[in-house]
């Protein structure tokens, strides 16, 4: 601590200048090491969570086509069995 204190002006000012960018590379290379730890995460939940959704986007559609057959017939069947009643 007693060679802080005989340093002049100027060298604190580089000296602290010198600290504010070794603090700034060390943040910046921290940043650079957990960015890398986040990519292969999105890459793994990528190739987990997209096949699942595909699935669920088929078993919806699917829900849908079998709904959709299910009204029609019981439609057509109404209309069939008021036009039946209508001839007789």
């Amino acid at each position: 601590m007693s060679a802080i204190r005989v340093w002049t002006i100027p060298w604190r000012i580089v000296g602290g200048f010198i600290a504010l960018v070794a603090i700034a590379v060390a943040v910046g290379l921290v940043s650079l090491w957990r960015l890398a730890a986040l990519r292969s995460d999105v890459i793994t939940l990528a190739g987990i969570t997209v096949p699942s959704v595909v699935t669920l986007s088929r078993a919806i559609e699917s829900n849908f086509l079998i709904l959709r057959t299910v009204r029609t017939v019981l439609i057509d069947g109404a209309d069939a069995g008021e036009i039946g009643r209508a001839h007789v």
